[in-house]
């Protein structure tokens, strides 16, 4: 499973393009908008271990820390042993995403799960 903080997430070049439109103004949905503090929450994880975001893990990306057994003082000290916490977060992101890019009506460019990791173009209904 790729990482969003890597660059090397899912649903990649989806959120390359969801970036440059959400600048737009007229972009005012609730799907856009859920899409921005979702990746304000998600760059608290990764760059200050949920310190200021905490609270918001669970309202806005659907995830309970405390069922994984996180609590932000271990996420700091042992973050390596969240795997599955950090996969929920990844997934949780996919579908906040791709309900961003259905508002959008863009293409999705999803990164698929083989070995090769070969691109799967499918288009979504507009």
């Amino acid at each position: 499973m790729g990482c969003y903080w890597d660059q090397t997430g899912t649903y990649q070049s989806v959120v390359e393009e969801l970036d440059s439109l959400a600048d737009d103004p007229m972009r005012t949905h609730r799907s856009f908008n859920k899409l921005r503090r979702a990746n304000c929450v998600y760059y608290d994880l990764y760059n200050n271990g949920l310190c200021n975001r905490f609270s918001e893990v669970r309202t806005v990306l659907g995830v309970t820390p405390l069922h994984f057994g996180v609590t932000y003082l271990r996420l700091l000290v042992h973050p390596r042993e969240f795997g599955e916490f950090y996969q929920a977060v990844e997934r949780s992101m996919d579908q906040i995403i791709l309900a961003a890019a259905d508002q959008a009506q863009l293409l999705i460019d999803e990164l698929s799960a083989h070995k090769n990791m070969e691109r799967v173009l499918r288009w979504k209904k507009r």
